[in-house]
Formats: structure tokens, sequence, C-alpha cells
């Protein structure tokens, strides 16, 4: 018998800023190819307002310290 496991992934990237568009495409070409359950993004110099909803992801969260 051939069972199957639940397992959970958790991918964490430190990108070094999000502002250029191919380090954008770039990025989100590298998670949908691993598809992982929970993805952290850190140093992406991207303020909330300036997010945009990613098609498929269920929630977005945002930690914001100190700005340069």
């Amino acid at each position: 018998m051939n069972a199957t496991v639940p397992h959970i992934s958790i991918l964490t990237l430190n990108v070094n800023g999000l502002n250029v568009p191919l380090r954008k495409y770039r990025a989100a070409k590298w998670i949908r190819t691993h598809q992982p359950t929970t993805c952290c993004l850190q140093e992406t110099h991207v303020a909330p307002e300036d997010s945009h909803k990613v098609k498929k992801w269920k929630k977005e969260f945002h930690a914001n310290g100190h700005q340069k």
C-alpha cells in the first residue's frame, strides 16, 4: 500500500529589494516553481501600500521596521 504523507514546506528568501521588475519576475517564478506552503520574503524594500495581491496567495502579511 502506497500512503501519501502530508507535508509543510516553508521557504524563506532574502531578496534584497523587489523594486526592479526583473527581480520581481525572477522571485515570483522561483516561488511558483517550488510551491511552498509558506513563503517569507526578507528585505523586499516594498511598503505595504505599494505591494500587490499575488494570484493564488491566500494571505499576505507585512512587518515593517525602521526605514533607511
